[in-house]
């Protein structure tokens, strides 16, 4: 699993790329958003190419764990192997761009 972190619109986006299966990636995401120092941050999905069900637990855990912390989090470009995701009550959007319009 790779985490790029970018900028769009003052917004920061952190792309992942790979598999999120069995992992504590929640925990890396959430020291990259903190690293941020934004109250508001998108995760995009599109670089997924696997996840399991430890996986899918782990980004509901790091939604409640950015939400404690005061950072509303939004995810986007959700692949439609990982369709489970949207059946979650996390904030999912299909463009990056209305994700980050929906912050303002």
């Amino acid at each position: 699993m790779k985490i790029n972190t970018r900028n769009v619109k003052g917004i920061p986006v952190l792309d992942l790329k790979g598999s999120l299966v069995g992992t504590d990636i929640g925990g890396i995401i959430a020291k990259s958003a903190q690293s941020t120092k934004s109250n508001q941050i998108v995760i995009n999905l599109s670089g997924l190419d696997k996840m399991d069900s430890s996986g899918l637990g782990e980004l509901v855990a790091v939604t409640k764990e950015l939400a404690t912390r005061g950072i509303d989090s939004l995810f986007v470009a959700i692949p439609t192997q990982l369709a489970l995701l949207r059946t979650t009550k996390l904030n999912a959007f299909d463009d990056e761009i209305d994700a980050i319009n929906s912050f303002r």
